[in-house]
């Protein structure tokens, strides 16, 4: 008799986890870049994007004025100012894929912590 009513209470408490499993469900990637605007650093995602576009603008300026240059050594520095803009513009790119990294890393924390929360509960009323 017991052990049936134990099955049950595992039943049970399994189908809770599903559900709760899959409200919290992995997040698209437009969804990532949308909650990113939302949180507390999201100056620092938007002086990220404008930096970007300022740069690769940047980038394709020294291009196109690499390719009219006539002397050797205006050759050096517009390829020179070519490479340090795309540096640049990698090096943003970089920033925000370690910034959306970080969101999912913080909500699979924060899902952690939920579940480990609702188990002390279960386990709370399971000894009283």
């Amino acid at each position: 008799m017991m052990s049936h009513l134990d099955d049950k209470i595992r039943q049970a408490l399994a189908m809770d986890d599903t559900d709760l499993l899959q409200r919290m469900d992995e997040q698209s990637l437009q969804e990532k870049i949308v909650d990113s605007f939302r949180g507390r650093s999201r100056w620092l995602v938007v002086l990220t994007f404008v930096g970007t576009f300022v740069f690769t603008v940047l980038m394709f300026l020294c291009a196109a004025a690499f390719f009219q240059a006539e002397s050797v050594r205006a050759l050096v520095g517009w390829s020179v100012g070519f490479l340090f803009c795309s540096l640049t513009v990698s090096l943003f790119k970089i920033f925000y894929w370690m910034e959306l990294h970080k969101n999912t890393v913080t909500r699979e924390l924060k899902r952690l912590e939920l579940q480990v929360a609702r188990l002390a509960q279960r386990l709370e009323e399971a000894s009283s």
